[in-house]
């Protein structure tokens, strides 16, 4: 009897400390899931389209193929605040080189040195000025296809895999995370029959990488300029943003540019995506893809992020 009495407690003091270290690890979880940036499905398919359910007094008038305003609250929760053929398939330019860091970073290390090579420094509108022989980290040569939207060093990067198999990667990511109507066909961006998107699936790559590479091409995405380095570790470019707009939002109330990229060819016309950040850490996913222009790429863009920043302030509705 007593011994059915002492394996009862047992039972009643293992079952009573398993309840506490099951509650504790539960309360433990949500303290590290309210710390993640946002949730694991991130992608547009659950979106909240209430932007679009109201009647908006601004005439946008946003003279581009495609255009699409994502807000995300610091909480998670996602909104469409615009929306202009944003699931229409067309040419996306230099754009492309935002998954080709993504596929750099998931599989090379930043400190692996490069030799370029002549089939590297045959693309065309390149400014790096990559020299045959040259040595140089696939971090750098980050900064540079980032940045100044080098083909050249987004091509050196793409062949340190083997071209081939590095696009393949390119496409194997774009299906593991969602972006259906995603083509890559090479890692530049340049005119290609079979290097497409659409202004959905750019925005769910610009949240990837907000949520996973925030330092590693965002914050090297916002930089005005920077110092390219050889493997020794001396000066040997400086290269530009060709982001028009990373000064001009200085003179915006509460708002600043954490990352973004631009991208032009004949065929795609002008594209760029800005990812905005407000003082209650909101961000704002920007897109506009299909101007007719270099230059009315970031007009359009402008006039888009102002309409809803002076209007509405930040997007309230």
């Amino acid at each position: 009897m007593k011994r059915i009495k002492f394996f009862a407690i047992g039972i009643g003091i293992s079952l009573a400390f398993s309840l506490s270290v099951n509650s504790v690890q539960f309360a433990m979880e949500d303290f590290l899931i309210n710390q993640v940036y946002f949730p694991d499905k991130i992608l547009l398919a659950q979106v909240s389209r209430e932007g679009l359910n109201r009647k908006n007094p601004i005439d946008f008038n946003i003279k581009a193929k495609a255009a699409l305003v994502i807000k995300i609250s610091n909480d998670g929760d996602q909104t469409i605040l615009f929306d202009q053929n944003s699931s229409a398939k067309m040419p996306i330019a230099s754009l492309t080189k935002l998954m080709t860091a993504v596929i750099s970073l998931d599989n090379q290390q930043l400190s692996r040195i490069v030799e370029i090579s002549q089939p590297m420094i045959l693309q065309e509108w390149s400014s790096g000025n990559l020299k045959i022989g040259e040595k140089i980290t696939v971090g750098e040569l980050l900064k540079m296809a980032l940045v100044e939207s080098n083909n050249d060093a987004a091509n050196a990067l793409a062949e340190v895999n083997g071209r081939e198999n590095f696009i393949n990667l390119m496409n194997l990511k774009a299906a593991e995370i969602g972006l259906r109507s995603t083509r890559f066909s090479n890692s530049t961006g340049l005119e290609a029959e079979n290097n497409f998107s659409t202004a959905r699936d750019m925005a769910n790559l610009a949240i990837l990488i907000l949520k996973k590479y925030p330092l590693e091409i965002l914050k090297i995405s916002a930089q005005p300029s920077v110092i390219v380095l050889s493997e020794n570790g001396e000066r040997r470019h400086q290269a530009f943003n060709t982001n028009e707009l990373l000064n001009s939002f200085s003179q915006i109330d509460d708002l600043k540019i954490i990352g973004g990229k631009t991208g032009y060819t004949d065929e795609s016309g002008g594209c760029v995506i800005i990812i905005l950040q407000d003082k209650d850490n909101d961000y704002f996913i920007n897109v506009i893809l299909g101007t007719d222009s270099r230059e009315s790429r970031f007009s359009e863009m402008r006039k888009l992020i102002d309409a809803f920043n002076n209007e509405n302030k930040i997007c309230n509705f």
